[in-house]
């Protein structure tokens, strides 16, 4: 039998009891949170000249703001 669950944020699928995970598209990079906050809650990302502030919440949120 196969079932798709999302547990913890990774997408998986389970196949007779195994868990399998599912890959993503091509083209599309999967960085974990993480490596991008290591010992930091908030990281600023720069986009076409215009900085983000994406900030990890105490809940384990993640939170973008210009």
């Amino acid at each position: 039998m196969i079932e798709g669950e999302k547990e913890r944020g990774r997408s998986q699928l389970r196949l007779d009891g195994a868990e399998v995970p599912v890959l993503p598209p091509r083209g599309v990079r999967i960085l974990h949170s993480r490596d991008l906050f290591a010992d930091v809650r908030e990281i600023v990302i720069e986009h076409e000249g215009e900085h983000y502030r994406l900030r990890a919440t105490k809940k384990g949120k993640l939170i973008l703001t210009k």
